[in-house]
């Protein structure tokens, strides 16, 4: 478990990027009455009945150091889903013998089951918190469109106007140019 975890503290290599998978899945729920709208002091009012439209599964792709983020929306999860996600233009590097030998060269067996821990998987466990209590918990989304939708432009939100502590207040996208300019400078 060390070894993998010191993948994460080694210099910026765009030939062996960091990348992060996770999956979750969402109820597709459509409300059956018409909200009771706001009024002065009191919030828009919601019925608990719902009628359920299926669930649609997500798939995030992340790579911390090359300054991107990609959801996957299915309507389905199978072992086929899930391996053309790996097989994507955006989840290729995950099985690119670049990416795969840093695990297998440190004798660490390659495992996309769900059993580890959430420290396997730290950085993307955290964006999925965020992704879930600011967007998916949020909304009800009738349609796997929606949700793609909704989820767009969340990343979106994330990516260029939401500051983060842990960047020092910078946005994703502000800290991934100072990364970039700190590079084409040294």
């Amino acid at each position: 478990m060390e070894d993998v975890l010191e993948v994460y503290h080694r210099p910026h290599d765009a030939g062996r990027p960091v990348v992060c998978l996770d999956e979750t899945s969402k109820q597709l729920i459509a409300e059956t009455r018409v909200p009771i709208p706001a009024k002065p002091g009191k919030p828009e009012r919601y019925d608990y009945e719902y009628e359920r439209n299926g669930t649609a599964n997500l798939f995030m792709m992340f790579a911390p150091l090359e300054g991107w983020r990609h959801v996957k929306v299915t309507d389905r999860h199978t072992a086929l889903d899930y391996a053309q996600v790996l097989n994507t233009d955006q989840g290729s590097q995950f099985t690119s013998p670049r990416f795969t030998a840093v695990l297998r060269d440190a004798g660490i067996r390659i495992s996309m089951g769900g059993r580890g821990r959430w420290m396997d998987n730290v950085f993307i466990e955290r964006l999925w918190r965020s992704l879930k209590y600011e967007c998916v918990y949020l909304h009800a989304f009738e349609t796997g469109s929606e949700l793609r939708a909704g989820l767009s432009q969340w990343i979106g939100y994330y990516n260029a106007r939401r500051p983060h502590s842990t960047l020092a207040g910078r946005t994703p996208d502000e800290a991934y140019r100072a990364m970039d300019t700190e590079r084409l400078a040294g």
